[in-house]
C-alpha cells in the first residue's frame, strides 16, 4: 500500500489559516506600555497565545497531514524513557543509569512517516525511525518537566505546547505535586488531548493510590483522560515486560492511523481553538483597560497642569511680582540717583554724563533683579505644576493605575528638571528682549525725550520693572511715554503670563509623551478585535 493511500495529503483550511495567522501578527504587535496591575498579569497571557500560536496551531494548520505528536512528559526519574523505549521493545531513548535525567528531546516516527515529519518544528530534537511506532502518530521524549537546568524546563513547557497528546507519567510517590497538575491543567486549558501513566506501583498500593488519583483527575476536570497504571517492576534495567505497557500501546495503536490520528488532530485543533478565543478575548479586554487607563492617566495630567499657573497669573496681573528684592533695588537705586524719579520732557538739564552713566547701572541691579525673580516665581509655578502632577498620579493609583509607575519613571529620567530650568531662563530671557523691542518701538519723541535723563538700556530697565509692578518706575515709564507706557506694560504682562503658560504646560510633556504612542491609542485595539470576530466565526462554523 503507498503511502498516499495510508496517509493522504490534507490541504489546510486557508480561511482559517489566514485568521489565525493574522491574529498572531496582532498579537505580536500587542505591547504594554504602561505598568499596571491588569498589564502585569496581560504580559504572561499574551506570551502564552503567542507560545500556542507558534508551537502548535499555525505549525498544524499549515500541514495536517504530517503525524500527530504524542508528548511523553513527567518529571525526573518518572520512568519515561523506559515507558518510550519498553512500547518499541527497543532502547531508541536512552534511561536510567545511562541517562537520568533526559537532557535532549527524542522523536521516534514510523520509517514511512519520516518524510512528513521532517518538516516539524522541534528544535533540537534527536530524531530516530522505528517501525514499532504505529503510522500516523509520533512518539515525543521530553526532558524533565523539573530538570535542574532551566533551558531543559523550557523546552518540556515548549514541546507539550505542540502536542497533538500529551502521555503524562508520573509514579505512586510522585502523583500528588503540584508540578503534573499544573501541566495537566495547562493542557486542559489549551484543548490538548492528555493520558496519564502511573508508574511502579507496588499491589499493596494500586487500589488506594488509583482511587485518590481518579479523583483528582475528576477534581481538575479531566475525569475523561486514559489512565494506565504499570505494576512496579523492581529494581532492574532494559525493557519493562511486554505485558506491562500493552494498554498503553493499545490505545496509541486505537489512535494511529490516518483517519484517526487525523481525528485527533482535528479534536486537539477544535479544543485549541476554543481556547484561543477564550484568551484572545482576555487579552483584548487588557489591551481596551490599558487604553482606558492611558486616557485617564492624559485627563489627570492635563487636569493637574494650570495648577502652577494661578499664583503666577495673579501676581502678574495685580503687579505684586514686584515685592522683596526687585523693590528694594528700585528703593536703593532711588535713593543713590534720586534723578531717575525725574526722566520727562521739560525744561529739567540734560543730565552730566556721569550721572546718566550711574543711572544705567543702578538701574542695571534692578534688571538683574526682575530677571532673577521671574526667574524664581516661574520655576516655583512649573514645580507647583508637577507636584500636583505627581499628587494626582502616585496617591490615587487606586483610581489611576499607572499612576505612581508613570509619575516614577519620569522623575527617575532626570529630563524634565534640566528641560524646567534650561527652558525658563531662556523663556525670560526672550521676555525681557520682548520688553526691550517694545521701548525701542516706542515714538522717536518719546525716545528722545526719555533721553534727557535716562539712557536707552536704562529706560528699558524701568519698563521690567513697572511691568512688574513697581509703582514708581510705572511713574517713570508714564511721565516718559505717555498713555504708551500703560499699552506697554499691559502687553508686556500679558507675554508674562503666556511665558507661564507655556512653562507649566511643558510640564505634561514627558507623561504625555508616554502615553501619546500607539500601544496606548484608542485604535491600538481594533485589529485585534477584528481578528477576535473573525476567529469566533471560524469556529462557530466548524
Amino acid at each position: 500500500m503507498t503511502r498516499d493511500e495510508t496517509m493522504p495529503e490534507h490541504a489546510p483550511d486557508a480561511t482559517l489559516l489566514d485568521v489565525v495567522e493574522g491574529l498572531h501578527r496582532e498579537v505580536q504587535a500587542v505591547a504594554f506600555a504602561l505598568d499596571t496591575p491588569g498589564t502585569r498579569a496581560a504580559k504572561p497571557l499574551r506570551h502564552t497565545l503567542l507560545e500556542r500560536l507558534e508551537d502548535h496551531l499555525l505549525p498544524r494548520l499549515r500541514e495536517l497531514s504530517r503525524p500527530a505528536i504524542v508528548v511523553v512528559a513527567g518529571s525526573t526519574g518518572a520512568g519515561k524513557s523506559t515507558i518510550v523505549n519498553s512500547l518499541l521493545g527497543d532502547e531508541v531513548s536512552k534511561a536510567s543509569v545511562l541517562r537520568p535525567t533526559t537532557r535532549e528531546p527524542v522523536l521516534v516516527t514510523h520509517p514511512e512517516d519520516a518524510e512528513l515529519a521532517a518538516g516539524l518544528d522541534l528544535g533540537e530534537a534527536l530524531r530516530v525511525e522505528h517501525d514499532g511506532v504505529p503510522r500516523g502518530i509520533a512518539l515525543l521524549d521530553a526532558p524533565d518537566l523539573d530538570s535542574l537546568m532551566s533551558s531543559n524546563r523550557e523546552t518540556a513547557v515548549r514541546l507539550l505546547a505542540a502536542a497533538d497528546l500529551g502521555l503524562f507519567v508520573t509514579t505512586a510517590a510522585r502523583y500528588g505535586d503540584a508540578l503534573p497538575w499544573r501541566v495537566l491543567t495547562d493542557a486542559k486549558e489549551r484543548g490538548a488531548s492528555v493520558a496519564m501513566v502511573l508508574n511502579r506501583v507496588s499491589d499493596e498500593k494500586l487500589a488506594e493510590v488509583r482511587t485518590d488519583l481518579v479523583s483528582r483527575l475528576r477534581e481538575h476536570g479531566l475525569a475523561s483522560s486514559a489512565l494506565f497504571v504499570v505494576p512496579d517492576a523492581g529494581a532492574h534495567e532494559g525493557l519493562l515486560p511486554a505485558e506491562s505497557v500493552e494498554p498503553i500501546a493499545r490505545w496509541l495503536r486505537r489512535v494511529a492511523g490516518a483517519d484517526q490520528a487525523r481525528t485527533v488532530i482535528l479534536r486537539t485543533l477544535r479544543g485549541a481553538l476554543d481556547a484561543l478565543v477564550e484568551q484572545t478575548a482576555a487579552l483584548v479586554a487588557e489591551v481596551e483597560a490599558q487604553t482606558d487607563d492611558a486616557a485617564a492617566l492624559r485627563a489627570a495630567v492635563v487636569d493637574a497642569v494650570p495648577s502652577g499657573l494661578g499664583d503666577l497669573a495673579d501676581a502678574t496681573v495685580d503687579g505684586t511680582l514686584s515685592t522683596g528684592a526687585v523693590e528694594a533695588a528700585w528703593l536703593a537705586a532711588v535713593d543713590a540717583e534720586p534723578g531717575i524719579l525725574r526722566p520727562v520732557a521739560g525744561r529739567f538739564r540734560r543730565p552730566r554724563r556721569a550721572a546718566l552713566a550711574r543711572r544705567a547701572e543702578l538701574l542695571g541691579a534692578v534688571a538683574t533683579r526682575v530677571r532673577e525673580t521671574l526667574v524664581t516665581q516661574v520655576l516655583a509655578a512649573a514645580r507647583t505644576s508637577s507636584e500636583t502632577i505627581g499628587s494626582q498620579l502616585g496617591e490615587q493609583d487606586d483610581r489611576l493605575p499607572g499612576g505612581a509607575a508613570l509619575h516614577a519613571a519620569v522623575q527617575a529620567d532626570g529630563a524634565l528638571a534640566a528641560w524646567r530650568d534650561t527652558t525658563v531662563r531662556s523663556e525670560v530671557s526672550a521676555w525681557l528682549r520682548g520688553v526691550a523691542d517694545a521701548v525701542g518701538d516706542l515714538a522717536p519723541g518719546v525716545l528722545q525725550a526719555a533721553d534727557r535723563g535716562l539712557t536707552r538700556e536704562g529706560l528699558v530697565a524701568v519698563a521690567t520693572a513697572a511691568a512688574v509692578g513697581v509703582a514708581g518706575a510705572e511713574r517713570v515709564l508714564a511721565g516718559v511715554a505717555g498713555a504708551a507706557a500703560g499699552e506697554l506694560v499691559d502687553a508686556a504682562r500679558a507675554d508674562l503670563v503666556a511665558l507661564g503658560r507655556h512653562v507649566v504646560e511643558g510640564e505634561a510633556g514627558p507623561y504625555t509623551e508616554r502615553l501619546d504612542v500607539t500601544a496606548l491609542a484608542p485604535e491600538a485595539v481594533t485589529g485585534l478585535r477584528l481578528r477576535l470576530a473573525e476567529l469566533r466565526r471560524q469556529v462557530r462554523s466548524r
